[in-house]
């Protein structure tokens, strides 16, 4: 009878760590879905990267995903002069992040547009490529960001991280 019970204790403590695994496992599958989840919670704060370039929030949004995902690059040539900001496990993700005070001039729009249809084109075709603009409130407002959101969202995922 004792062993009976140990034998259902110890099937049913394997299953449960199996599943939990399993569970564990799926929140650091890197899907569009579930760094946008990550990315959420991050919170910038506006007296530490209001001046920050985007190469330092590049290095620091690489770092807190590294924390997430096991292969996450910066800089990925996709082959001629085109390079991704990140790109989590080997084109699973891919994260172009721009700053929301530089999108005021119609060129550095133009240029993202552009960028974001070679990206891809290239790579991400699988509806799993980022575009990540960051800044305050007051920039969010900007009519060219809600111009360049609405255009971006049919090429790839939006995200407006605000510093706060």
């Amino acid at each position: 009878m004792w062993i009976q019970i140990v034998v259902l204790l110890s099937m049913s403590t394997a299953i449960t760590f199996y599943f939990l695994n399993q569970y564990e496992r799926s929140k650091r599958t890197p899907t569009p879905r579930n760094v946008l989840q990550v990315i959420n919670k991050l919170q910038l704060s506006e007296k530490r990267f209001e001046k920050a370039s985007e190469k330092q929030i590049e290095q620091w949004l690489a770092k807190k995903l590294s924390r997430h995902y096991e292969n996450v690059q910066t800089q990925l040539s996709l082959g001629g002069r085109e390079k991704i900001d990140l790109d989590i496990e080997n084109g699973k993700v891919g994260i172009e992040i721009k700053l929301a005070q530089k999108l005021r001039s119609r060129n550095e729009v133009n240029r993202l547009i552009g960028q974001t249809t070679m990206y891809k084109a290239k790579r991400y075709h699988e509806n799993n490529l980022i575009v990540l603009l960051v800044g305050n409130t007051k920039n969010y407002e900007h009519p060219h960001i809600q111009e360049v959101k609405g255009i971006i969202e049919k090429e790839a995922l939006f995200f407006y991280l605000k510093l706060i």
